[in-house]
């Protein structure tokens, strides 16, 4: 596993229920690390895994999607990715969640910030994503 500790910091990423850091590799390529939520102490949190083993899973499924793996900063680990506006020359750079916010306004807001857990909270997400105007040309670019 890499270790990105001397990396440059140039900033945190946005808005999420993880923490963010965004990186500049030493050849001048952008990254985002992700780190997972620190639990009670007794069990470890997968979250970072789980973003590596989705993105693979998106990969077989000719899904784009941004490179990932695990590495660690300081001591902690966490996934690290190829910021996807680099990889992807995504112009705006908007989030999946902040295009959704947009259009759904409080109702995706309070979802967010809503106490429903693993499969309610999933299912939800996905009510948002097929309602959202964008989702046929989006599901249609997404392919490869």
């Amino acid at each position: 596993m890499k270790d990105v500790s001397e990396w440059i910091f140039t900033g945190y990423g946005e808005n999420s229920t993880l923490e963010k850091l965004e990186l500049l590799s030493p050849d001048q390529v952008p990254y985002i690390i992700k780190f997972p939520r620190h639990f009670d102490g007794k069990r470890t949190n997968w979250e970072d895994v789980n973003e590596v083993i989705a993105a693979e899973i998106a990969k077989i499924l000719e899904i784009k999607v941004v490179d990932a793996e695990i590495a660690y900063r300081d001591g902690r680990r966490g996934c690290l990715m190829k910021h996807f506006r680099y990889q992807w020359g995504a112009e705006y750079g908007e989030t999946a969640s902040s295009l959704l916010s947009a259009e759904f306004e409080d109702e995706f807001d309070d979802l967010q910030n809503s106490n429903l857990k693993n499969e309610q909270l999933m299912y939800k997400f996905f009510h948002y994503l097929r309602n959202f105007h964008f989702f046929i040309f989006l599901k249609k670019t997404l392919c490869l």
